[in-house]
């Protein structure tokens, strides 16, 4: 009975999407088959799923309870197959955009590429590189088949440091202690999959060179928004916020480990225009 009573209040947290119809048919099933091996009639016929409400079941010991057993199990896998369905139809549908294929810029002046690490286990130092460019080559029937390129030119590291006019910070990290900029000016970014993930988010995973080193690194992508028409252009448009995480002695980049932490968070905001 307290089994029962914990699922209807939590069922009725759930929602009707498919993805929430689906975790509730497989716990009433598991609940309820669990009911029927002990017997609880009174229990089962209070137990509510998804506003099905469950017959009256006889001892499960009996013929008719072992019959009664196995046709509430075909009903919870029909649910739980047409959740399923629904479920797969939804994100196929997710892979598709409302916009045009083709080649699609940055626009620089709606960018940005910050990164976090740790300092000494007290706080996140941020910075960010102020030029970079990207292009996505749309596929807008199947998302999964696009590509997305970015550049970055890492001489353009910009730690805001307070005190500039006792210390040119960013030119300290630009030497080849750290970035070392003159052997390695730029870091690149190829895509080499895209794994759709839900209605607008994705995987996205790709060869990431720096320091003339490449290692696959995965980026989580959310489609913030697709416009057909972008209002202040002559162009369809879409915009992304991305984040992922690069371990940069993976790159040669070991330096004051682990004063400095090895992880380093990349957060990217981009907004991209059609090009004609």
């Amino acid at each position: 009975v307290i089994l029962t009573s914990l699922f209807v209040i939590c069922d009725q947290c759930f929602d009707r999407a498919p993805g929430k119809l689906l975790e509730s048919a497989l716990a009433a099933m598991v609940v309820r088959r669990h009911l029927l091996r002990v017997g609880s009639t009174h229990a089962a016929r209070q137990m509510k799923f998804n506003g099905f409400k469950a017959r009256d079941v006889p001892h499960p010991r009996t013929a008719a309870g072992r019959k009664a057993e196995t046709t509430t199990m075909i009903s919870y896998r029909t649910v739980i197959a047409g959740a399923a369905g629904a479920l797969f139809a939804a994100q196929a549908q997710a892979a598709s955009l409302d916009i045009p294929s083709g080649t699609y810029a940055l626009d620089v002046t709606h960018g940005s590429i910050v990164f976090k690490v740790d300092h000494i286990g007290l706080s996140f130092y941020t910075a960010r590189f102020n030029t970079f460019d990207a292009t996505v080559t749309l596929d807008a029937d199947d998302v999964s088949q696009s590509a997305v390129e970015v550049t970055v030119e890492t001489a353009s590291i910009d730690t805001d440091y307070p005190f500039a006019d006792r210390k040119d910070f960013n030119a300290e990290l630009r030497n080849a202690d750290w970035l070392n900029v003159e052997e390695f000016p730029q870091a690149t970014f190829r895509s080499t999959d895209i794994e759709i993930t839900g209605d607008n988010t994705a995987k996205i995973t790709g060869d990431f060179d720096f320091r003339g080193v490449t290692q696959p690194v995965t980026l989580d992508v959310r489609l913030n928004g697709a416009l057909p028409k972008h209002p202040f252009m002559e162009a369809a448009a879409l915009g992304i916020s991305a984040e992922g995480t690069i371990t940069r002695s993976d790159f040669g980049f070991d330096r004051f480990i682990p004063n400095v932490g090895d992880e380093v968070q990349i957060l990217i905001e981009a907004e991209f225009i059609e090009q004609k």
